[in-house]
């Protein structure tokens, strides 16, 4: 009803016409949750996914929660830091947290992402690579449990005795337990021969079966895929062979340890910065979506978190460069704000701030003021919030009260009807 209410009003209808177009426009006056609500109404209407661009993280975590809160499968694309010094082990939580994305984009299963413009820039698997390393088993599907490790291990699992977090696999006689990076705990596969005869989930602690899965999404579990160690050894060689004098020898440092870790069977943890030998055109978030309203919240506050972005990450390359860790050709790791604005007038866009303003470098096609009046947070005291609406309902106006759950909204009308309100 709510979001019903938002598309009969002019400047909706202003949105939905200009978004129906690739270029960009422009919304002004509305708050945070109010863009929310306009946003959720005009995805439902124009049957597209929602890619909201953000300054930071903790904007694009309390955006996705209005969203959901407007019914939309909504989630975030956070910023992770690449892995480009020798490690032994290191935590790719926030790896996996941006597979589970693509895997649930590339499944259907979201109506929004929502993404610093960090981590939007940030470089990805390549949507065909990512779609040609994805399984979806049920039971009673043929495939060999030998020919499955394979697969499994080509998409970047690592293969332990036990199953203990995502991306880890493992394989005992006639069983294969594997972790999902979108999954909530790991499954179970029982063969019969080469037949899957039982798939369920299980609790890595006890070891024991939870629950039986109608299917199983495996998607992949790192970024940059080469393969087992053997292919990712001779595609680094290949890239060598292509290389001529001081690039050469710069390679050959940057590559050594790497290489000798390959060629003694062991895939490195680091090797993001083979991000451009593997991909000859690397993948943003965006290549993963078909035909998005993307939306820059904030366009202001983009631009200026994404100078500090850059002069910290100008920093760190700079002293990768000195220790030799990277060189020129192994630096492809990101994609710069030209690339944002690039895409703001190749899709349909809608630029998002509190006060209107001139957005450089950005020509609009639209511009939408829909200045709202924005009410404190409510405390609680249903005393305060009779105080908050008296002065709408003195001017004729019908308004919509958002409560968590149906006996809140029950509650809170019989103590408003307390109060003198008319409400239902």
């Amino acid at each position: 009803m709510f979001l019903q209410l938002l598309q009969n009003t002019a400047e909706y209808k202003r949105l939905a016409a200009a978004l129906s177009q690739k270029g960009a426009s422009a919304l002004f006056g509305l708050p945070p949750a109010g863009r929310a609500a306009m946003l959720a109404a005009l995805a439902g209407q124009l049957g597209r996914p929602l890619l909201v661009v953000t300054p930071g993280e903790a904007e694009a975590t309390r955006f996705a929660a209005d969203l959901a809160a407007f019914g939309l499968a909504a989630a975030v694309f956070p910023p992770r830091d690449f892995l480009l010094r020798p490690v032994e082990s290191a935590s790719r939580e926030y790896e996996y947290r941006r597979l589970a994305v693509l895997g649930a984009l590339a499944g259907g299963r979201l109506d929004a992402v929502c993404a610093p413009a960090e981590a939007l820039l940030q470089y990805t698997v390549p949507k065909s690579d990512f779609s040609a390393n994805t399984l979806t088993l049920r039971p009673g599907a043929s495939i060999q449990p030998a020919a499955l490790a394979a697969r499994l291990a080509d998409a970047g699992y690592v293969r332990r005795s036990q199953v203990e977090g995502p991306g880890q696999f493992s394989v005992r006689g006639g069983i294969l337990d594997v972790y999902p990076p979108e999954c909530e705990g790991p499954a179970r596969m029982e063969f019969w021969g080469d037949e899957i005869d039982t798939l369920d989930r299980f609790d890595p602690v006890s070891q024991r079966r939870e629950a039986p899965l109608e299917k199983l999404y495996i998607s992949p579990a790192r970024e940059v895929l080469f393969g087992d160690a053997a292919e990712t050894a001779a595609a680094l060689r290949s890239a060598l062979a292509k290389a001529r004098g001081v690039k050469k020898t710069a390679l050959e440092r940057a590559m050594a340890s790497d290489l000798a870790q390959l060629d003694a069977g062991i895939l490195p943890e680091a090797l993001d910065k083979y991000l451009g030998v593997r991909y000859q055109k690397p993948a943003t978030l965006l290549d993963h979506l078909e035909s998005p309203l993307l939306v820059l919240e904030e366009p202001s506050g983009i631009r200026q978190a994404q100078k500090a972005t850059q002069f910290r990450r100008t920093e760190e390359m700079k002293s990768l460069f000195e220790e030799g860790v990277l060189c020129p050709g192994l630096d492809v790791l990101y994609e710069d704000t030209p690339y944002l604005l690039a895409a703001a007038q190749k899709h349909s866009t809608l630029c998002c701030e509190n006060f209107a303003r001139t957005i450089p470098d950005l020509p609009l096609t639209e511009v939408v003021n829909a200045p709202a009046h924005s009410l404190p947070v409510w405390g609680g005291e249903v005393a305060g919030l009779a105080e908050d609406l008296a002065p709408l309902k003195n001017q004729g106006y019908a308004v919509t009260v958002l409560a968590g759950t149906a006996k809140a909204a029950d509650a809170l009308a019989r103590d408003l009807a307390r109060h003198g309100f008319s409400v239902s």
